[in-house]
């Protein structure tokens, strides 16, 4: 089955609708045995890209789902697009390939697709052995020992090693602002090809969307619906997204859910979407977006949520990193 594409800098074609495989941990309790069969069942759905990363802890579920498809002949390698992520306690040069070495054997795979920094801040991983790793996720309690500052360019040099080496196809960044990819655009030899960051209707991202079109690097939404349970369990208050009663008017319209309104909203801006859900109904839902377009009203009444400016994922427990990307609290 043929997916609408965008081509990177790089030459390589990413689906533009891929699965989002973080699961609700560490924040919520989950299961990891799920993402096994939902990744089976997307591939039977027609999904071929898949976004992983060291830091969900499930990267062998998906590599059995991969692997079963790929040895009855249901999916070749070549028609798959596997991405993952290089955790924030090996962003250090010396650390990058035992990271990925570590994720290709999870994902009984010899290469990835795409391979992209996860955070722009970097724990010291001897420090975070020593206090447990599932301490990465709160607030330190010596910042100082707990982070360490790593330039971004020289985590960058270790990327570009693995694209030499043809462990992966391409290279970008998740998580990192405009001056942050501007200091790695400045210094590589191999361009960003792919940005990763939290991008939706409520969070539309549009100045660092033209700066990626003006670099050629594609831009990827992470949460494109919103993440409404994280949403609900973590931002109590904050509006839910796929409530919201212009999308339900736009999706009334075209006789489609919230949610195929707010992933085609983003494919017609070139935006990759990566939805994530366990939920056989939910995942085709998601998939089922190429069908239909927004037209000019719609996309104008769609635009006028961006004035919330909400974003979800604040990694606030990592406010105390001298690589933190967004605008720090006021409590920090």
């Amino acid at each position: 089955m043929d997916v609408a594409s965008l081509r990177l800098n790089s030459g390589r074609r990413m689906p533009i609708i891929g699965m989002g495989t973080s699961e609700k941990k560490p924040h919520f309790p989950g299961s990891r045995s799920e993402m096994k069969e939902a990744v089976s069942e997307a591939l039977r759905i027609g999904y071929r890209h898949f976004d992983c990363a060291f830091v969900y802890k499930n990267e062998a579920e998906v590599g059995e789902a991969l692997k079963e498809a790929m040895e009855s002949g249901q999916v070749l390698r070549e028609d798959l697009f596997i991405t993952t992520k290089l955790p924030p306690h090996y962003n250090d040069p010396a650390l990058v390939r035992e990271a990925l070495d570590s994720s290709l054997k999870w994902l009984k795979l010899d290469y990835v697709d795409l391979y992209l920094i996860h955070v722009p801040f970097s724990i010291d991983r001897e420090y975070l052995k020593a206090i447990g790793e599932e301490k990465m996720y709160q607030k330190p309690e010596e910042p100082d020992k707990f982070y360490t500052s790593m330039d971004h360019s020289k985590i960058w040099q270790g990327m570009e090693k693995l694209v030499d080496e043809g462990l992966v196809r391409s290279i970008g960044l998740s998580n990192f602002n405009q001056q942050q990819i501007q200091h790695v655009i400045d210094n590589c030899s191999i361009k960003p090809a792919n940005l990763q960051v939290e991008c939706h209707a409520y969070l539309p991202e549009r100045e660092l969307l033209n700066f990626c079109n003006q670099h050629k690097i594609v831009l990827t939404a992470f949460a494109p619906l919103g993440s409404p349970a994280f949403a609900k369990a973590t931002c109590a208050g904050e509006p839910v997204l796929l409530e919201d009663p212009v999308v339900k008017k736009v999706g009334d319209k075209h006789k489609k859910s919230p949610a195929q309104v707010l992933l085609r909203w983003l494919i017609q801006r070139n935006i990759c979407v990566l939805p994530k859900s366990v939920n056989k109904v939910r995942l085709k839902e998601n998939f089922d977006v190429l069908d239909f377009a927004l037209d000019e009203a719609d996309v104008e009444e769609m635009n006028t949520l961006g004035t919330k400016n909400l974003r979800y994922f604040l990694y606030e427990p990592s406010e105390d990193s001298p690589d933190y990307p967004f605008p720090r609290s006021k409590a920090a």
